[in-house]
């Protein structure tokens, strides 16, 4: 075995001692992410910080701390200096850098290729994160940003007690949510209300509201 690795060009030697170690991490932290022993609170395999930029900095070339900033926002921008993205970045260039060296490349081409290759694993991984971060939000609205904010009526609120829809916007999205009156009387559809109680998650309480807004959607539903 020691000959057959000392008979290697030298350029494919060094890419086998970054291609090995690594693969071996990526292992490591697939294992970790399967069994949810990687240290996130998000239970989808955030990375941790390794660039020492911020949460707040620039969202482009920052580092993924998944257990900062406003995770319901699905992703924070696209960071690509992360342990996941590194540890992709070294396996996937170390391994082209032996298959292209064993195609008698040269290895000034071989670099550039296995860099290359690294960089598009690096960028996948970056993608891959903000994708899991954002299933990650799903369901955990803060329904308590709507209070006091204007909606529309979509589906008639029949009163006493009786449950319509509106269409609200929550923390920069529109939603379209359960809603009851707060005096009992009804509403009907294509009204402007004002959100005044949470009655529980996914359903709001409203009353008319003398503010005119337009909202997508509304006056669309059938009154009952």
């Amino acid at each position: 075995m020691s000959a057959w690795f000392e008979n290697l060009h030298i350029m494919q030697q060094i890419f086998f001692f970054i291609a090995l170690p690594s693969t071996l991490i990526m292992l490591i932290q697939t294992v970790m992410l399967f069994f949810g022993t990687d240290g996130s609170s998000h239970g989808v395999g955030m990375d941790s910080e390794i660039s020492g930029v911020e949460d707040g900095g620039d969202g482009g070339m920052g580092s993924d701390n998944g257990d900062g900033g406003d995770s319901e926002s699905g992703a924070q921008g696209l960071r690509f200096v992360t342990t996941r993205g590194v540890v992709a970045f070294l396996t996937v260039a170390g391994w082209t850098g032996v298959l292209c060296i064993e195609l008698l490349l040269p290895p000034v081409l071989a670099s550039l290729i296995a860099a290359v290759c690294g960089f598009g694993a690096m960028v996948g991984i970056a993608y891959l994160i903000q994708w899991l971060m954002g299933l990650s939000s799903i369901g955990k609205m803060d329904y308590r940003t709507a209070l006091g904010s204007l909606a529309v009526v979509y589906l008639r609120i029949p009163g006493d007690g009786g449950m319509g829809k509106v269409n609200v916007t929550i923390n920069g999205a529109f939603r379209e949510c359960d809603a009851v009156t707060e005096d009992g009387s009804p509403i009907g559809t294509g009204q402007t209300v004002r959100v005044t109680d949470i009655l529980r998650e996914g359903v709001l309480v409203v009353e008319p509201a003398d503010a005119v807004i337009t909202m997508p959607g509304a006056g669309k539903g059938r009154e009952n």
